[in-house]
C-alpha cells in the first residue's frame, strides 16, 4: 500500500513538471520589448506661502492646496429650497458668494484646485442611516427627505437634482471638481479623500456652510486623515446661534487646524514688491 502511494506521488510530480515546462514567469515577455509603466508621480515644485493665522503665521505649500467649498447650493439658500419649506431663512448666507467668488477666482489664477462638495444623497436613501434622517426630522410635519417639497422645486438634497445644485451667482470654473456626500463630513463613504490625494494636496483651504454642522465635520474628519486645514472665516457662517460659531471658531484653531481670512491668503499668494533699495 505504501509503494503505491509513493508511486502515485511520483507521478503527480512528475505530471505537474511537465505542465509548468512550458510555461513562462508571469510578466516574461518572451524577448520581446517590455511596456513601461511608471508608477512615478509628478511633483510641483514646493512653492511656500505665509499666512496670518490669529495669533500664528503659518507657512503652507500652495502647490499642495485646494480650496473646498462646502453646501453652498440651492436647498439650503435658494427660494423654494428644503430650508427655506422648512421656515429657514438661508439668505443671510447670500452674502457669502462674492467673497467665495473671489477667494476661487484667487486660487484659480494661482494654479489652486477648487473643489465643490455639496450633499448628493440616492434617491432611495440607502446611504441615509435612521437616526440622521431623525436628526433632521425633528416633528412628523417636517418634510425630511421628502420625495418632494411643496414648493415644487424638486426632492431634497438629492444627488443631480435641483436643490443639490451649487446656488445661482456662485462662479464655477470648467476644471473645477464636484464631490458629492450624504453625510455631515465629506470625507465619509465618498470619493473626496481619493481625489485630494491624487491632486497631491495636504492642506485644505475651507469654506462654506454650517460653520457649526458640515464645514466643522469636514475640518474634523480632514484633520484626521492627515490634511492640514486652514478655516477662511470670512467665507463661512451658519444660521445657528452666534455662539455656535464661536466654538466651532475655537475648536478647529485649537484642535483640528488654524483660522484665517482671505486677506491673508491674498498677501501670502501675491506679496506687494518689497521697496528695499
Amino acid at each position: 500500500m505504501l509503494r503505491i502511494s509513493v508511486l502515485l506521488q511520483v507521478k503527480a510530480i512528475a505530471v505537474r513538471k511537465r505542465n509548468l515546462s512550458g510555461v513562462k514567469n508571469f510578466g516574461e515577455a518572451g524577448g520581446a520589448a517590455k511596456t513601461l509603466v511608471s508608477l512615478v508621480r509628478p511633483r510641483r515644485p514646493v512653492r511656500k506661502v505665509l499666512m496670518d493665522a490669529g495669533e500664528r503665521q503659518i507657512e503652507i505649500d500652495a502647490s499642495r492646496t485646494a480650496v473646498l467649498v462646502v453646501d453652498m447650493q440651492n436647498d439650503f439658500m435658494s427660494e423654494g429650497g428644503w430650508f427655506d419649506v422648512r421656515g429657514i431663512d438661508g439668505r443671510w448666507a447670500l452674502d457669502l458668494i462674492e467673497p467665495i467668488n473671489a477667494g476661487t477666482a484667487l486660487a484659480r489664477g494661482e494654479g489652486i484646485p477648487v473643489v465643490w462638495l455639496n450633499w448628493g444623497v440616492r434617491a432611495d436613501l440607502l446611504n441615509v442611516h435612521p437616526s440622521h434622517r431623525r436628526t433632521i426630522k425633528p416633528d412628523p410635519a417636517d418634510p425630511s427627505y421628502a420625495p418632494r417639497m411643496a414648493s415644487g422645486k424638486g426632492p431634497v438634497l438629492e444627488r443631480g437634482s435641483w436643490g443639490a445644485e451649487i446656488v445661482p451667482g456662485l462662479v464655477v470654473g470648467p476644471d473645477d471638481i464636484h464631490v458629492a456626500k450624504h453625510r455631515y463630513s465629506g470625507f465619509w463613504d465618498n470619493e473626496l479623500d481619493s481625489v485630494l490625494r491624487n491632486l497631491d494636496v495636504t492642506t485644505i483651504l475651507l469654506c462654506g456652510i454650517n460653520l457649526d454642522r458640515c464645514v466643522f465635520a469636514t475640518a474634523i474628519d480632514a484633520c484626521n486623515a492627515g490634511y492640514d486645514v486652514v478655516l477662511l472665516q470670512d467665507l463661512t457662517g451658519t444660521h445657528s446661534e452666534q455662539y455656535c460659531a464661536d466654538a466651532s471658531l475655537f475648536l478647529v484653531d485649537r484642535c483640528f487646524g488654524f483660522v484665517s481670512d482671505l486677506p491673508s491668503l491674498a498677501a501670502g499668494l501675491r506679496p506687494p514688491p518689497s521697496t528695499a533699495s
